[in-house]
Order: structure tokens, then C-alpha cells, then sequence
């Protein structure tokens, strides 16, 4: 049994801020946005809840 990564991966050039990440969820088809978000890390968001975990990525 396997399966492929699940994670999105945005390619940000020389970016060190996202201005805007918009989620719009499949199963309530709300949308949550956040502006301003630091690049290189990983983001965990869960549905209702916001950012629940970042972990920084060093380069």
C-alpha cells in the first residue's frame, strides 16, 4: 500500500510572503483566507479552525 503526498507545493521564485492564500472548502463551501503569510514553512489548516500547525523550513 502507498500513496502519493497530499500537500500542495507553491514554487514562490524569490518571495518571502504569500499576499494571499484562499481555501474554499469542499464539503461546507466556506471559504477561509489568510493574507501575509510568511513562505517556506509548511502550513497545517483545518477546516473551521485556521492554521493549526507550522513547521519552518530552512534553506
Amino acid at each position: 500500500m502507498s500513496q502519493s503526498d497530499l500537500r500542495l507545493h507553491f514554487g514562490l521564485g524569490r518571495a518571502m510572503t504569500v499576499d494571499l492564500i484562499e481555501v474554499k472548502w469542499p464539503t461546507t463551501q466556506k471559504t477561509e483566507r489568510f493574507t501575509d503569510v510568511p513562505a517556506n514553512q509548511i502550513l497545517t489548516i483545518k477546516e473551521g479552525s485556521g492554521v493549526v500547525d507550522t513547521r519552518r523550513i530552512k534553506f
